[in-house]
């Protein structure tokens, strides 16, 4: 809803290739590079924002709670709502920042059959309360969960019988 907004504080970010949906595959740009995004995942604070679970009819809205922890992607046209709010803070983000995130409307879409872009604001702070000092440690603990994990997963990447391909790898029209 046009206002709904929530603030977590960051645990990790990387960037990463944006996958299709409906096929699983690399979404690709015009002139065939991979898109990228930004992955953020921190510890949720505070908001009115809702995010779906299940699809179709099975589709309900659920309120984040605080302290749940929450992935925010950063695609396409949220960008430059992103890096304006990293050039007002001044420095690359960290570890415990707090970021704020406001659905403020849509606009209309321009191609015939698009769905309307979403317009989100953008807000970076250094920690400063009480509370979001404190929450610092369960960030930097979230940070070190993530990193083994990624470190475990290019451990079993690169065993012999690795069933996954890293994406730089990957040509779905090469033949077998």
């Amino acid at each position: 809803n046009v206002g709904d907004e929530f603030r977590f504080q960051l645990a990790h970010k990387t960037v990463q290739v944006q996958k299709d949906f409906s096929t699983g595959l690399p979404k690709k740009k015009e002139d065939g590079s991979d898109r990228k995004q930004l992955r953020l995942i921190g510890i949720s604070i505070t908001g009115t924002a809702t995010v779906k679970s299940g699809k179709g009819d099975e589709a309900k809205e659920n309120a984040i709670m605080l302290g749940q922890k929450v992935a925010v992607y950063v695609t396409a046209h949220r960008w430059g709502a992103f890096i304006d709010a990293q050039k007002k803070l001044g420095k690359p983000l960290e570890t415990g920042d707090v970021v704020s995130i406001k659905f403020t409307g849509t606009q209309k879409a321009t191609r015939a059959g698009a769905q309307d872009k979403k317009i989100w604001a953008f807000a970076i702070k250094k920690p400063s309360t009480e509370d979001e000092l404190a929450r610092c440690a369960e960030c930097d603990a979230l940070f070190r969960e993530i990193e083994a994990q990624n470190a475990e997963q290019e451990e079993d990447d690169e065993s012999e019988d690795a069933a996954t391909v890293p994406i730089d790898d990957y040509d779905p029209f090469a033949e077998e």
